[in-house]
């Protein structure tokens, strides 16, 4: 119980930082980083919640990176998320599939 609320945490702080100006490229660098050790952790101890933090929080912060830096339009803004958001549930399930399995 603990162990999630830290976790959750520690990728909402990081993700806050992701949207700052001056140094949200090290927030995203920090985010990604935890994020893989969350992943390594969900598969080593066979907790998808862990995976699932990972995947999600590492989603939002890369979005918000990448739509800070960018300077598309309204279509371009909403096939970034049609495309992003479809593979990242196909992979999620895929996943959860995957652990339900090893069970």
């Amino acid at each position: 119980m603990h162990l999630h609320l830290g976790v959750n945490i520690l990728f909402a702080a990081l993700v806050s930082g992701v949207g700052a100006r001056t140094q949200g490229l090290f927030y995203l660098a920090g985010l990604l980083t935890t994020g893989t050790g969350s992943a390594l952790y969900a598969q080593r101890a066979r907790r998808f919640a862990f995976l699932l933090y990972a995947v999600l929080y590492g989603y939002l912060g890369v979005t918000i990176f990448v739509l800070q830096h960018s300077r598309w339009n309204v279509e371009g803004i909403l096939g970034y998320f049609l495309i992003t958001a479809a593979a990242l549930v196909a992979a999620l399930v895929a996943c959860h599939r995957h652990f339900r399995s090893a069970e």
